[in-house]
């Protein structure tokens, strides 16, 4: 069943695998200094509305029992306390955020991710992280099973196979999840505060810009925050905006 309604939304920014191993991963797109950046500047922004965080870790105990295809292969990366387990500082957690851990692809393969979820009373997914085919799209996937309204963040999204993941993009979007970019998520959750604020009585005018002294129009200031929480809802619900 549907966690989320029409009502107001309980967003969580999800940061998946963002440690240095997966952000050194040759053919990484965007490269590793501008998804940083990128997914760098949606946090502080996230951190600065007051909004909650999950960090999602891929976290190796024995590489014996790592997936069975880096078991396979020969592959280690993401030990527990290995440098390469670590996210950039940047993209670090801070004190109070949860970090949950998990081995295979999903963040909903860690039975303390959908814990951390119930705690926070989440009912949207806001991802953003590595790798967009790989562990984006399971959580993503696993999201929308779990019943869970999911949004993709595709400029604070990469990977390393670069087609593959616009392909995920492109099968999520209007399916499982709703892609976005961060200016436009941003401002959903920008105009969700602005409706809790405005509660007190009265109206909003607006004057002519060339005619200062000349109304266009008067709205009631609880038909605005009306209008602007049917728009939110329908943007972060059914529309994938671009804005490049």
């Amino acid at each position: 069943m549907p966690r989320h309604n029409a009502g107001d939304m309980r967003p969580a920014l999800i940061l998946i695998d963002v440690q240095h191993d997966f952000l050194s991963a040759p053919g990484l797109v965007p490269p590793r200094g501008a998804l940083v950046d990128a997914i760098g500047r949606l946090l502080d922004a996230w951190r600065a509305r007051r909004l909650p965080v999950i960090h999602v870790h891929t976290t190796i105990d024995d590489p014996g029992r790592a997936m069975p295809h880096w078991v396979a292969a020969g592959v280690t990366r993401c030990i527990r306390g290995s440098a390469g387990h670590a996210p950039p500082d940047r993209l670090a957690p801070l004190a109070g955020e949860p970090v949950v851990d998990k081995t295979f692809f999903s963040a909903f393969s860690s039975s303390t991710f959908e814990q951390r979820l119930d705690e926070l009373q989440v009912d949207t997914l806001v991802i953003s992280g590595i790798h967009t085919h790989g562990c984006v799209r399971s959580t993503a996937l696993d999201g929308y099973e779990h019943g869970y309204r999911v949004m993709l963040v595709e400029d604070a999204i990469g990977g390393y196979d670069a087609l593959h993941g616009e392909q995920s993009m492109r099968y999520l979007d209007g399916r499982a999840a709703t892609c976005v970019n961060s200016a436009h998520i941003l401002a959903c959750m920008d105009g969700m505060a602005h409706l809790d604020a405005d509660e007190g009585p009265g109206e909003i005018t607006h004057c002519s810009p060339a005619m200062r002294g000349e109304v266009r129009w008067r709205i009631a200031r609880t038909d605005v925050k009306q209008l602007l929480n049917l728009a939110t809802r329908a943007a972060m619900a059914h529309v994938a905006m671009r804005s490049w």
